[in-house]
């Protein structure tokens, strides 16, 4: 009797299960569901801004500030051809061959650049910038280029960038004059 008596045992029972048992489940469709709508508690007090490119956002600053038709095409190009981090990767001359050929006019490497110096005016301070350091010096000069700090700074970063990124130091300080808290100042600026 004992050996039926677990024959009939629901855990030894349990290991079995088929897709007729799972397979069917009876959660409707629209429960599951529920993440691509907001329910009440979830529904947000703002409506949602729209978001846009900072691209677009460049160039209506930069029709703001220019009204010259061709300035804009240049600047429009330039700042099409800016990276994802708001750097120009391209050079300026393969970029100036590049708005020749699709304008049919020869465009000049010094129209390039007026436009390019008046687009890194734009906000956010080292937009256009065509490297790190560049950027870098960029948002520097809109800082108050009195103070000694902010003077130093940018000649660090003009004079002995290189020696920066190969963490020499002891030579910066020397070619600077500065002491190591003074270096510290700068690095942290």
């Amino acid at each position: 009797e004992a050996e039926e008596a677990d024959k009939f045992n629901k855990e030894e029972a349990q290991d079995f299960s088929d897709w007729e048992e799972h397979g069917y489940d009876d959660v409707p469709d629209y429960k599951t569901e529920y993440e691509n709508y907001f329910n009440n508690e979830k529904i947000p007090d703002k409506p949602l801004p729209e978001s846009s490119d900072f691209r677009e956002t460049l160039k209506q600053q930069f029709k703001l500030m220019y009204n010259d038709e061709r300035d804009i095409e240049l600047a429009a190009y330039l700042i099409d051809s800016l990276n994802e981090s708001g750097l120009l990767d391209q050079k300026l001359p393969d970029i100036a061959d590049d708005l020749s050929f699709r304008f049919k006019k020869w465009i000049e490497v010094e129209e390039l650049e007026a436009s390019l110096s008046k687009l890194q005016g734009l906000d956010p301070a080292g937009i256009g910038a065509r490297s790190i350091r560049e950027c870098l010096v960029l948002q520097l000069q809109r800082m108050n280029t009195k103070r000694p700090d902010v003077k130093m700074a940018i000649r660090l970063l003009q004079d002995h960038f290189s020696d920066l990124g190969s963490r020499n130091m002891d030579k910066i300080m020397t070619q600077l004059h500065i002491e190591d808290d003074e270096l510290k100042i700068i690095l942290q600026l």
